[in-house]
This record gives C-alpha cells, structure tokens and sequence, in this order.
C-alpha cells in the first residue's frame, strides 16, 4: 500500500541526537524497500521550514546550504508525486 511519508519522520531521521532517530530510519527504509513511501511537494515545504528554523524557535538550526543538500537526497531516495486530488484522496481512503 503507497505511504505518503511524515515529514515529522524525516525530521527525526536528520537529527542523529533524537530518541527517535534509530527507529525514524529503521521504518524509512523498510517502507522503501517495500516500494510504498513516497512524498509530496508539503513534506519538501515542512522540511526546509524546520529545518532551517533556529533552534532557539524549535527548528534544527540547520544552514540553507545543508537543509537543500538534505532535501535533495531525500528526493533522490524517495518517489516526489504531485500533489494532486488524486493523491489526497488516494489517503483518505486508508
């Protein structure tokens, strides 16, 4: 079954230091593996939100330069689909 990826996951799996950081990559790529995760041009959105945001103001703190690198591996390594009705009611339907 498609799963549209958490960009809350993704988050985790860029912060070595999290608890949940281990297990983040863990389903990651298990679900890769599977074929069935995949993101959307909102988790690309959310992600350099975070993830440059300061840490004083509960973002990574990450530079522009590294949140771009970060983002573009992630859409080398999971499928980027449109964000399309198609694909919002493809997970309602879940």
């Amino acid at each position: 079954m498609p799963t549209l990826a958490d960009t809350n996951v993704l988050l985790r799996s860029l912060q070595r230091a999290h608890p949940m950081h281990a297990e983040a990559w863990r389903a990651i790529r298990l679900l890769k593996r599977r074929g069935d995760l995949f993101i959307v041009p909102q988790n690309i959105v959310e992600m350099w939100v975070v993830a440059t945001r300061p840490v004083a103001q509960d973002g990574l703190g990450i530079s522009p330069p590294a949140a771009s690198a970060y983002l573009d591996r992630f859409k080398r390594f999971l499928p980027l689909m449109p964000d399309t009705p198609e694909v919002h009611e493809q997970g309602s339907n879940s």
